[in-house]
């Protein structure tokens, strides 16, 4: 399936996911998003400590070892909404405006868009797709795709893009 980049980064930019509160439900969509282009998912999850569910997850195309993997995360600082609209996409003078348009939901839906365009048969190693829970509060959604991805941990990617 293609996806726009712009249509794809607004559907990510209008669901909220400030970091103080869940990412499942911008990780669920992002993880339909990334079944439909092509990636297989893997799926981690822990409570933060103050119950919060957060989610992060890794998408891989192509088979064998090594690889370039982008990384990106779900959560955004909050946004000042009693000044702007902070969570609605909106295009404006041929920009996208909204909270992690640039910071990182425009970068993952990027990264998402271009795993799409390649054939996973004709790769010589995977692409790996990133997107981690809790960046802008001390990246533990990063440690832990570390420490417990098996995707990850079995292919061992060589190279890696924050993007």
């Amino acid at each position: 399936m293609a996806f726009d980049p712009v249509e794809l980064t607004s559907e990510f930019i209008n669901i909220k996911s400030e970091s103080k509160i869940s990412n499942a439900p911008i990780s669920n969509l992002v993880e339909d998003r990334m079944e439909a282009c092509g990636l297989a998912v893997e799926r981690l999850e822990y409570a933060d400590e103050y119950g919060e569910q957060k989610v992060s997850l890794i998408g891989k195309k192509g088979e064998g070892s090594g690889g370039l993997t982008f990384m990106s995360h779900t959560d955004t600082v909050p946004g000042q909404e009693q000044d702007w609209a902070a969570f609605r996409a909106e295009v404006r003078d041929d920009r996208l405006f909204g909270r992690g348009s640039c910071d990182m939901k425009g970068p993952l839906a990027a990264t998402m868009i271009a795993a799409a365009a390649y054939d996973a048969s004709q790769l010589k190693q995977p692409i790996f797709v990133t997107a981690t829970a809790d960046e802008e509060v001390g990246g533990r959604g990063a440690r832990q795709v570390a420490i417990e991805s098996k995707i990850f941990n079995e292919a061992k990617p060589t190279m890696g893009v924050v993007a």
